[in-house]
């Protein structure tokens, strides 16, 4: 699974949207990517069996285990792991300070101050060696590598040994063609191939099962946001962030691997690189930082076939369609999106 998260310094939505994706053996990955100012950092939840987590954890300095420069991660609870990340440039110029400087100063932006109040007693190990890092609580076992640029970190059950999730990729960049100083962050983690993700909020889209969608997390007049997923193997992650999001982003239009499907006048020849189950992702928006498309309404068609339809008085500027079980690869099907909406992109992801 993928997803990214974007946001920009203003009410409540001023964002921008960047995307990533990967892909390993193991099975779908999930990226989380944001973009946001120069005076944001990047907060990560990894909540495990669906623990409560304090608005505060971090604060005492007896939670916080200090990775490098860059990165910190804060014992809110025997299962419960605050990661926090910063770029390079805010922690190492003569003016940066730490991860774990700011960690105990950053309350988070999305869970109520009061709430779930952590204990800062609780009780865990720290084995430090020259290739890796391990934090034990005896729940919850996490392991940075030290050898992995990105600091990828798998996340285990004490009690059983098994690998619960694993980071594949953290990386920050700089924002182009932006007024102010903006950086983007992309993180994601491993899915098994049969686990299936709920949450993330409310949306017109129809489905309850995220793992493998397209989907554009922004507040709005017929959307709710709730940066919070629920794995079917018993663990959550809440992206402590309150900018646009995207789950399981397709890849930009300028990419290489780009999956847009080109109109020409609301039609296309499209060729699946694969059979089986596929997200199309309508974007009604010019911006996807806008509020939605007043009034508007489209259908989209595969041979002629009716796969998906929307009419809305305040359409979202991104709907995920999900298409099962008909489509094979090696086969031409002629796409139709019907619409009244001027120059709208359709994109897929499988």
């Amino acid at each position: 699974m993928v997803m990214s998260a974007a946001s920009a310094r203003s009410p409540r939505r001023a964002n921008t949207a960047v995307t990533s994706s990967s892909t390993n053996s193991s099975g779908a990955a999930l990226s989380l990517l944001a973009a946001l100012t120069s005076l944001h950092v990047i907060v990560l939840h990894v909540c495990i069996l669906l623990p409560t987590a304090s608005a505060l954890c971090g604060f005492d300095a007896r939670q916080v285990v200090a990775i490098n420069a860059t990165l910190a991660v804060a014992i809110c609870s025997p299962r419960v792991a605050r990661i926090f990340r910063i770029p390079p440039s805010s922690c190492c110029s003569s003016r940066g300070t730490s991860a774990a400087s700011r960690l105990r100063k950053r309350s988070s932006l999305i869970v109520q101050p009061g709430y779930a109040d952590a204990c800062c007693d609780v009780a865990f190990t720290v084995t430090a060696t020259s290739n890796e890092t391990t934090i034990d609580t005896g729940y919850l076992r996490i392991v940075v590598p030290h050898s992995d640029d990105d600091m990828a970190i798998s996340f285990y059950s004490s009690l059983s040994g098994n690998l619960v999730t694993s980071e594949t990729a953290s990386s920050f960049a700089t924002m182009p063609n932006t007024t102010h100083t903006r950086m983007a962050n992309s993180q994601s983690w491993t899915l098994s191939d049969d686990e299936a993700l709920y949450g993330g909020g409310q949306y017109v889209n129809g489905h309850i099962n995220y793992a493998a969608a397209s989907l554009l997390m922004v507040q709005s007049n017929t959307e709710a946001v709730v940066p919070f997923f629920l794995s079917s193997r018993g663990y959550g992650l809440l992206w402590d962030h309150y900018g646009i999001t995207k789950l399981n982003p397709p890849p930009p239009s300028s990419s290489s691997s780009t999956r847009q499907i080109v109109l020409d006048g609301g039609v296309a020849l499209w060729t699946p690189p694969s059979s089986g189950d596929y997200w199309f992702y309508v974007q009604t928006c010019p911006n996807e930082t806008d509020f939605g498309a007043q009034g508007k309404s489209f259908t989209l068609y595969l041979d002629e076939k009716l796969v998906c339809k929307h009419r809305l008085a305040n359409m979202p500027c991104a709907v995920s369609c999900r298409v099962r079980g008909i489509l094979t690869d090696g086969y031409d099907y002629q796409v139709h999106l019907d619409t009244d909406v001027e120059e709208p992109r359709l994109f897929f992801t499988s």
